[in-house]
């Protein structure tokens, strides 16, 4: 069958149209962003105060790089909610920074203008990660603007110690739709990754990243980041054995 050049130009035109009409109602939509994310930034007593500024310049230095904006921008809404928690025990989690919704480049410097000042605000106590991960997924539940997708962004530089299985508490919150991806920092528990691989991470494309130390955790929170606002969880290396994709139904 033969197709003239109108018919084929015309087809390709409206093809542009309804892509870009499509884009464009989604991104007119100020109820829903792309992503809602929640950063829980590790407190407990293994961390002392030099890895914690640490974590907190990495993560305010990559907000403000450019490929963040960029990332954002290129989602089907042009729009993201971050919010920054700090978390150790059962009884420690704390919001140090409320819901916040990112939609253009400014957004992006304003937000990490707020994230350098943040002060430690929790005690240096144990390792809670399953109080962290419901805590977090209640957070999701109650922002205050819907997303297409939900992710706990959980770093870490230790293993849950709490003695009960974080098993139990990772699936409840995958099965609420929820994305659970860990940053493991090896600076003291060299097979953290692989930890947090079988014990923590799940749902749609979720992954773990690798910072050998604190030294590399700018650049592997930088990773993560990117690969989180573009739902992409097949890049990057894996624990040994692995794939990087882990998904828990």
């Amino acid at each position: 069958m033969m197709f003239s050049r109108r018919a084929i130009l015309g087809a390709v035109t409206t093809a542009i149209s309804w892509a870009l009409g499509s884009k464009s109602a989604l991104a007119s939509d100020p109820a829903s962003t792309d992503l809602n994310l929640v950063i829980a930034v590790d407190c407990s007593y293994s961390v002392d105060s030099s890895e914690y500024d640490l974590q907190i310049a990495g993560i305010a230095d990559v907000f403000a790089d450019p490929d963040i904006a960029r990332a954002i921008a290129q989602g089907p809404r042009g729009s993201m909610g971050v919010l920054l928690v700090q978390w150790s025990s059962r009884s420690e989690q704390i919001i140090t920074l409320p819901w916040t919704r990112i939609s253009s480049r400014q957004d992006v410097l304003d937000y990490a203008a707020a994230v350098a000042p943040q002060e430690r605000m929790t005690a240096e106590a144990g390792t809670a990660i399953s109080s962290i991960l419901e805590f977090s997924d209640r957070q999701l539940n109650a922002a205050p603007f819907p997303a297409d997708r939900r992710v706990i962004d959980l770093i870490a530089d230790g293993k849950d110690n709490y003695r009960e299985p974080v098993q139990p508490s990772r699936d409840a919150v995958v099965a609420n739709q929820v994305t659970i991806n860990a940053l493991a920092i090896r600076n003291q528990v060299l097979d953290l990754n692989e930890y947090l691989y079988e014990n923590v991470i799940g749902g749609s494309g979720a992954f773990v990243e690798d910072a050998v130390s604190y030294e590399h955790f700018r650049p592997a929170f930088k990773r993560k980041l990117l690969r989180e606002i573009n739902g992409r969880g097949l890049v990057g290396l894996p624990p040994a054995g692995h794939s990087s994709q882990r998904v828990k139904l």
